[in-house]
């Protein structure tokens, strides 16, 4: 059994509550990925034998401070009831390189993110581009939803597998992508007057997806070589901005797999 934890002098994403997570999926995965970094955890000392093993296994592996602790501690460090006996402290995410998004490969896919606010949206684009099997997600520094517990529950742990850059610039690095990479900007907006299925997603591509209350910003809208709006027969006449980036991966993958096929 481990002893009190020690403290760390990592800087951790936000207040020292509120950057704590629950749940044995959300904190066993995001250890495991070994991507974004969790400094301390604590688990149940009613656990389990097995998840007492598997937990104290992980940590020594990646040499973070475990220890053992009451279901209420647990709970007041996650504020939730449903933690599952296991909390993990979150060190900063690490956002890649925008650049570093490039991979080098044909089928070069990234969603582009205009200040996408609502971080459960944010987490269920970046559930659907995994999945659908984009490169990578890009987001401005500013008017952004950072990366949080929130976005990390609501892509059922994406965010520990498909990269997601940062630029101070969307519309400086997307010229940039233009050049260097010959990428197709096409942006999902209600102004376009092109069904997604009517319009060529293969090749370099970033996708662009807009506020969930303004849309996409007019400057990333000008720079962008198509315009595609997803048809609607309800009356609604409304998709948010997670339904809407889902139904434009599947569509992206849906014509590769086409392509390949």
């Amino acid at each position: 059994m481990s002893g009190p934890a020690r403290k760390s002098s990592t800087k951790t994403a936000g207040s020292h509550n509120r950057c704590w997570i629950g749940g044995r999926h959300a904190v066993l995965e995001t250890l495991r990925a070994g991507r974004w970094p969790i400094l301390e955890v604590r688990l149940d000392e009613k656990s389990s034998a097995a998840d007492k093993r598997t937990v104290e296994a992980l940590t020594r592996k990646l040499a973070i401070p475990f220890a053992l602790a009451t279901a209420d501690e647990i709970e007041r460090l996650v504020r939730d009831k449903n933690h599952q006996g296991v909390a993990g402290k979150l060190g900063e995410f690490p956002y890649v390189r925008d650049d570093d998004l490039l991979a080098d490969t044909t089928d070069l896919a990234v969603i582009v993110l205009s200040s996408i606010q609502d971080p459960f949206n944010f987490g269920a684009i970046a559930r659907s581009a995994e999945v659908l099997g984009m490169t990578g997600i890009l987001v401005p520094e500013v008017g952004q939803c950072p990366v949080n517990r929130q976005v990390l529950s609501s892509s059922a742990g994406a965010v520990n597998t498909i990269p997601i850059g940062r630029t101070n610039d969307l519309v400086a690095t997307l010229k940039r992508w233009q050049t260097k990479r010959q990428m197709r900007l096409v942006a999902a907006t209600e102004k376009g007057r092109v069904a997604p299925d009517q319009c060529k997603l293969s090749g370099p591509l970033a996708i662009i997806v807009g506020n969930e209350g303004r849309g996409i910003d007019s400057a990333l809208l000008e720079i962008c070589d198509e315009q595609v709006c997803i048809p609607q027969v309800g009356q609604i006449q409304s998709l948010n901005a997670a339904v809407s980036a889902g139904i434009l991966c599947y569509e992206i993958a849906r014509q590769r797999r086409t392509m390949s096929g």
